[in-house]
């Protein structure tokens, strides 16, 4: 990345004329992100979810940390901090200068460069690598915006030195909460928050221990009784 941003010839990769572009080929994703970077003004701010409780394994692109100065934001879900390798890798992100929360609202990815472009995975059934739909229009990079801030608002600073969920944990089995009284399958839930199945299980018999349940529906009266779910 810091090959292409440090080279004079590179001409610009957006037309002006285009609004959004679909684009599977990560050469020129990474153009248009090099470009983008190019011209930034204030910061970067991404998201980057969680696949069964561990990073994805293939990205349609990889977030810049260090360009040329500009601020870098990043939000991942809570269960980022129960993984000594993400913990880790957060940990030198932090050390770079980046700002880190997390939250349980973080399940799509997500890169917005200034106030200008942004860049979202478009995941199709039988593609090895995934569609990067890349974003000019101003109206639509200005919601993304809002929702990030919204997101960003609600998120937990990241600890490098915090033990596991740390003070994460209520607001992890709260949401759990709400999601499976709203109707959700497990698997659906714990997509959602970015956790294996096994690890969401392991979630709920600790929920229905700590409210002395012995069913899913015993669960959800207790804890509505004790004012835990939302609305």
């Amino acid at each position: 990345m810091s090959n292409l941003l440090d080279t004079p010839a590179l001409h610009r990769s957006r037309p002006r004329r285009e609004e959004v572009v679909r684009n599977q080929d990560p050469g020129q994703v990474r153009l248009r992100m090099a470009d983008a970077l190019r011209n930034c003004p204030t910061e970067i701010l991404a998201m980057r979810p969680l696949g069964g409780g561990a990073a994805r394994e293939v990205r349609p692109f990889e977030l810049p940390v260090a360009t040329h100065g500009v601020p870098v934001r990043l939000l991942y879900p809570h269960c980022a901090r129960s993984s000594a390798a993400v913990r880790a890798g957060l940990r030198r992100a932090t050390e770079g200068g980046t700002r880190i929360r997390t939250s349980n609202q973080v399940f799509e990815e997500l890169v917005l460069i200034g106030e200008e472009v942004a860049f979202l995975p478009d995941r199709r059934p039988g593609q090895d690598v995934p569609t990067v739909t890349v974003v000019y229009e101003p109206a639509t990079v200005a919601l993304l915006r809002r929702m990030y801030e919204y997101t960003w608002q609600a998120g937990t600073d990241f600890e490098a030195d915090a033990a596991s969920y740390g003070d994460t944990l209520g607001d992890i089995r709260a949401t759990i909460l709400d999601l499976l009284a709203s109707g959700l399958k497990d698997d659906v839930v714990a997509r959602r928050i970015g956790m294996s199945s096994r690890t969401f299980r392991r979630h709920i018999s600790g929920i229905m221990d700590e409210l002395g349940a012995d069913s899913r529906f015993q669960a959800g009266v207790a804890a509505a009784r004790a004012g835990l779910l939302g609305a």
